[in-house]
């Protein structure tokens, strides 16, 4: 790879651009952690409609479920043992809480690509190394452009990789390889059943656990 391209940094920018225009959004998400020390796979939906309605449900093992929604106006957090109801907070910031309770993203950067109410401010948390394309390939039936970033953290090197489709420049894969003197860590979301601006019922955020 060259050491910064040009293009794919503009692919970053679209994939951005992409996200933040959505109205409303839905998918099925896979997490997938490995470290020394883990193993680690989540399944989870996530459904969401701006300017403050969300859902995430996640799946655990014996059945067990864990699920944040908003209806706009209060949150409801549940996972079997904490039953929480708070009041929203106001427009997309209302979105960005229901996202992170459930604590299911790797990394901020789908909170980043929802809304710029998010605490981040990059898809890149460190300096960019080196920027450039990969092989493309095909998820979920979708062809993807795969863009790869070195990057410096003050925790050491890291290695993002965006799969992103190539006619909706949505995200479809996020890897986040990392590697320090303490250990290495492998992260991977997937993004399937990707649906843009959906029609949603308001139902989907009934605050029911």
């Amino acid at each position: 790879m060259r050491q910064v391209d040009p293009a794919a940094s503009m692919l970053l920018d679209r994939l951005v651009a992409a996200h933040q225009a959505l109205f409303s959004f839905s998918a099925d998400v896979k997490v997938e952690a490995v470290s020394d020390a883990r193993n680690e796979t989540t399944l989870a939906s996530v459904v969401y409609m701006k300017p403050n309605k969300a859902r995430v449900e996640l799946k655990l093992a014996q059945g067990a479920r864990i699920v944040s929604v908003c209806d706009g106006t209060t949150r409801l957090y549940a996972d079997g043992k904490k039953h929480q109801k708070v009041k929203a907070e106001s427009g997309e910031k209302a979105i960005i809480e229901t996202l992170s309770q459930t604590g299911l993203l790797i990394a901020p950067v789908f909170l980043y690509l929802t809304s710029r109410s998010a605490p981040v401010h990059t898809l890149r948390p460190g300096a960019t190394k080196v920027l450039g394309f990969t092989t493309p390939t095909t998820l979920d039936g979708v062809v993807v452009d795969v863009v790869a970033a070195d990057i410096e953290t003050k925790d050491g090197k890291a290695r993002l990789v965006f799969s992103i489709g190539k006619d909706d420049r949505l995200l479809r894969r996020l890897e986040i390889n990392t590697s320090n003197q303490r250990q290495s860590l492998s992260l991977v979301e997937s993004y399937t059943n990707v649906k843009a601006n959906p029609k949603l019922d308001k139902k989907a955020f009934l605050l029911v656990p």
